[in-house]
């Protein structure tokens, strides 16, 4: 799909893992707790006031409408819920980790009776799994490429493969806080046409395949599919769904 439309078609593709998923709750239901959990997991950070579980709703949300394809919780897990106990203690040791993916779940729901869904593909939010099973002939299809991720060897990588443009938009680097947002979006090319725009940035993904797509870019959120590429499995879902 991403190589046929990557001649002159824009395309995003959203992968709302249950962290993402959760910040798109309506704003009574993402508390400070939750909030500042989720800051503590990524390097670049905002800092929090009353008015982020809104401020960071209408980003989600904003991209969500944007996207063509929206990869989702539950379609893998909610009816092979496994052992009990095991849920019950992965509850006990992290309460908001533990029921995540459930509430995750739920949230999706909620936008598809909302109507957020209708004329999008909806897939697993593991769908990253295909899309790096097919990279070298995306890339190929496509004009050039851009990386957004911490991991700036990934973006070597794919230029020492491939006689095309890679550039790299380094995240996770030291800076103010709140400033990453604006420095993404200035470094970002206005023009990305053709290209295909692989993307690892948290919580803040959405937002950066918002702004590529707004700029005729094929946007794909692969979260830690950077990982991956970067020979490192950092998710128990790797572990499952990849040979030892």
């Amino acid at each position: 799909m991403v190589s046929e439309r990557a001649v002159n078609d824009d395309l995003h593709l959203a992968e709302l893992s249950r962290v993402k998923a959760e910040v798109a709750a309506h704003p009574e239901h993402l508390d400070r707790f939750l909030l500042e959990r989720v800051m503590a997991g990524h390097t670049d950070r905002i800092t929090l006031s009353e008015g982020s579980p809104a401020r960071l709703r209408r980003m989600m949300m904003r991209s969500i409408r944007s996207a063509n394809t929206v990869g989702v919780r539950g379609i893998d897990a909610s009816g092979n819920l496994g052992d009990v106990s095991k849920r019950l203690a992965a509850i006990d040791r992290d309460i908001r980790g533990g029921v995540g993916v459930y509430r995750a779940i739920a949230v999706m729901l909620d936008l598809a009776r909302e109507g957020v869904l209708v004329g999008k593909t909806v897939a697993s939010a593991h769908l990253y799994f295909g899309l790096l099973s097919g990279l070298d002939e995306c890339i190929e299809a496509s004009q050039g490429v851009l990386c957004i991720t911490s991991r700036p060897s990934v973006a070597a990588s794919i230029r020492a493969r491939h006689a095309k443009p890679v550039d790299l938009i380094q995240t996770g680097t030291p800076g103010p806080p709140d400033g990453f947002l604006h420095r993404v979006r200035e470094e970002m090319p206005q023009n990305l046409g053709g290209n295909l725009v692989l993307i690892g940035g948290g919580v803040w993904s959405e937002a950066y395949c918002h702004w590529a797509k707004e700029r005729g870019g094929l946007a794909v959120d692969i979260g830690s599919g950077f990982d991956l590429l970067a020979g490192k499995r950092t998710r128990p879902i790797h572990h499952r769904l990849m040979n030892p």
